[in-house]
C-alpha cells in the first residue's frame, strides 16, 4: 500500500471513493487489519517528512495496525528497485504508483480519477463494497496482461519523455 502525503493533492480529481487521502489510508488500514492471511506492506510517502504534519502514515500505521503480525511499515532506507519481484498487487488512491508499477507487471488499485483512469491497466472499484471486496480476495487477483503492461509502460513514455516540459 503505497500512502499518499496526506495534506497534498486532496481536490485534484473528478471523484474518488474516500473524501480525501487520510479517510483512504485510515479506512484501508482498518480493513486490511482484519484481513490475517494476507501479508501487507504500507509504504510512507517520501514527501511526508516535508510537510510534518500531525497525521501521518506512520501514525495511522500505530493506531490501526501496530499490533498485526502480518502488517508492516516498509523501511524507509530502501528503494523498490524490482517490484515486481517483491508485491503481488500495489495499491494507492491516485499516487503514481498507479502508472509505474502495472508497467513492471505489479497489478494496481486505484480508487478514484487519475490522468491514467480508464486506460485499462488497473484495476479501478466504483465504490467502497467493491475495493474492499478487492482487497479480501488479493490472492486471487490474475496475472496482468502483456496489452496491459504495454499500455503502462506506453503512458509512462509519453508521460516522462514526450509531454515533458522545461
Amino acid at each position: 500500500i503505497l500512502a499518499h502525503e496526506l495534506t497534498d493533492g486532496n481536490l485534484n480529481h473528478k471523484w474518488n471513493i474516500f473524501e480525501n487521502d487520510m479517510f483512504w489510508l485510515e479506512q484501508t488500514l482498518k480493513k486490511i487489519s482484519n484481513l490475517k492471511k494476507i501479508n501487507w506492506i504500507i509504504k510512507p510517502h517520501p514527501s511526508e517528512k516535508i510537510y510534518n504534519s500531525q497525521i501521518d502514515t506512520v501514525s495511522l500505521f500505530k493506531a490501526h495496525c501496530q499490533n498485526s503480525n502480518n502488517i508492516r511499515l516498509f523501511p524507509t532506507k530502501y528503494f523498490i528497485k524490482n517490484p515486481n519481484k517483491i508485491f503481488k498487487c500495489a495499491i494507492t488512491s491516485h499516487g503514481t504508483a498507479g502508472h509505474e508499477y502495472p508497467g513492471f507487471g505489479v497489478s494496481t488499485i486505484i480508487c478514484g480519477d487519475t490522468p491514467y483512469s480508464e486506460l485499462g491497466f488497473n484495476l479501478e472499484p466504483k465504490n467502497k463494497k467493491e475495493y474492499f471486496r478487492l482487497l479480501e480476495n488479493i490472492k486471487n487477483l490474475k496475472k496482468m496482461k502483456p496489452n496491459q503492461i504495454l499500455k503502462s509502460k506506453l503512458f509512462n513514455y509519453l508521460l516522462n519523455s514526450v509531454c515533458v516540459v522545461k
